[in-house]
């Protein structure tokens, strides 16, 4: 078997700069997948901040609307109420309403840590997916305020 030795250098050549390319590539990649879990993070970080905001809002408007029905219900005790019984009805069902948006923040909170964790795995050097990240933001039906999170798409 004869070995032509200037074919394999230059074969040799052409893989070693080969090699330095996926080099570059890969170290591009990795740059870009640290900037989306950069960007996803702080994406998670505001989304959780302002559910946790609100959460602390919602649970003050519902101390005081419990406040209220207890109040109600005192005067009733007194034969006070009549008068007031529409007062009472929506009282009470405010107080329900609170108890369901504080329940939805709890579920908003796990779908942005979820989707978080979605944009890790999908940045992991094993995914081949290009997965790609962007913000959304997504009015609710019992809140005039917008709901923001992340999409992984």
């Amino acid at each position: 078997m004869v070995l032509d030795q200037p074919a394999l250098e230059t074969q040799l050549q052409r893989q070693t700069r080969d090699l330095r390319e996926l080099i570059q590539i890969n170290a591009d990649l990795n740059r870009q997948d640290a900037q989306r879990l950069k960007d996803a993070r702080a994406v998670r970080d505001t989304a959780l901040g302002k559910l946790q905001r609100e959460q602390r809002q919602l649970e003050g408007l519902q101390a005081t609307y419990a406040q209220k029905a207890a109040d109600f219900a005192h005067l009733a005790r007194q034969d006070v109420v009549a008068p007031l019984a529409k007062d009472v009805v929506a009282t009470s069902d405010r107080n329900t309403q609170l108890k369901v948006e504080v329940d939805n923040l709890a579920i908003e909170r796990k779908e942005v840590i979820n989707a978080f964790s979605k944009v890790q795995l999908a940045s992991t050097p094993s995914n081949s997916s290009g997965a790609s990240v962007s913000t959304i933001c997504a009015g609710r039906s019992t809140s005039p305020k917008p709901h923001c999170g992340i999409r992984v798409s």
